[in-house]
């Protein structure tokens, strides 16, 4: 039996290209121009223009605000856990009626809680 490794540029090397082609095939298709049709000049109209009807206000719900709660999980960066709180408070200066709350657990707990 003639057994053949490949390495691991290999093996990189092809995945990258195989992504690349999954990631083709779901992009949109471009559309090919086409000739321009010819317009035929328009005439002037005489006939007058109706003014448009007034629109009665409505009693349809307000847009939602998207308010809510998220909560955040990540492990434990050391230092690096200001940076995210940093970016929690910028988000939540954004985005008044959203709170985060950042949960922060040791590596191994994390994947557990998560799942």
């Amino acid at each position: 039996m003639n057994r053949q490794t490949v390495s691991r540029r290999t093996f990189l090397r092809i995945g990258a290209a195989a992504g690349a082609m999954t990631l083709a095939g779901c992009a949109a298709p471009i559309a090919t121009p086409t000739a321009t049709p010819a317009v035929a000049p328009q005439q002037p109209t005489t006939a007058p223009v109706a003014p448009a009807p007034a629109v009665a206000p409505t009693d349809a719900p307000a847009a939602a605000t998207g308010g809510g709660e998220i909560e955040y999980f990540m492990y434990d960066l050391g230092q690096a856990n200001k940076s995210r709180e940093e970016m929690r408070d910028s988000f939540q200066t954004a985005n008044p009626e959203v709170k985060v709350k950042v949960t922060v657990l040791p590596y191994g707990e994390m994947w557990q809680k998560v799942a």
